[in-house]
């Protein structure tokens, strides 16, 4: 589970290959392309969205959006 303080890192479903640096996701709660490569720290975990910090700035997404934690 999840939680608010762990450091998530973002990777695909199917083979659970940790996603390039510059990459990017289209977050359906935020409705824009966000940043996903790299090491985040999560923020909060609220119903069924997650908020992380990224150097970027804050950012959310749907809990199945999101794949593997560090």
């Amino acid at each position: 589970m999840i939680k608010p303080g762990d450091m998530i890192e973002w990777a695909y479903k199917s083979d659970n290959v940790v996603v390039t640096h510059n990459e990017q996701c289209y977050s359906s709660t935020m409705k824009q392309w966000i940043p996903i490569g790299g090491e985040m720290i999560v923020v909060s975990v609220v119903d069924s969205a997650i908020y992380f910090l990224r150097k970027e700035g804050l950012f959310h997404a749907r809990v199945d959006e999101i794949w593997a934690a560090l």
